[in-house]
């Protein structure tokens, strides 16, 4: 095996430590989600949803089989469940209220 050290990783933070809110309108944009159920889901916006569901997993204690649940989505229909099953788990909520802190208590 090569070492490599953390190249790898460093090529993931640097893009990581660059995105910020506003980055979502083009790396994730409603435009991806706004087909019909049936339609083939974007590359890009299922990048996207995997990414986000790996953050959570570690910063919002989602079970990691969800991580899972994201790699295998195929159409627009399955992502728009799995976001409206897991985004009330997550810190913002649907209504700003933190998933996280519900799931402490």
């Amino acid at each position: 095996m090569l070492y490599r050290g953390t190249k790898d990783e460093t090529f993931v933070r640097q893009a990581l430590s660059q995105a910020d809110y506003s980055c979502g309108r083009w790396i994730a944009n409603q435009r991806f989600f706004d087909k019909p159920e049936d339609s083939e889901l974007d590359p890009q916006a299922k990048a996207a949803i995997i990414i986000a569901v790996a953050i959570y997993v570690e910063t919002a204690r989602l079970d990691q089989n969800e991580l899972q649940g994201a790699l295998a989505l195929r159409t627009v229909g399955e992502a728009h469940r799995l976001i409206d099953r897991l985004h009330p788990l997550t810190f913002g909520g649907w209504n700003g209220l933190s998933g996280l802190s519900r799931r402490l208590k």
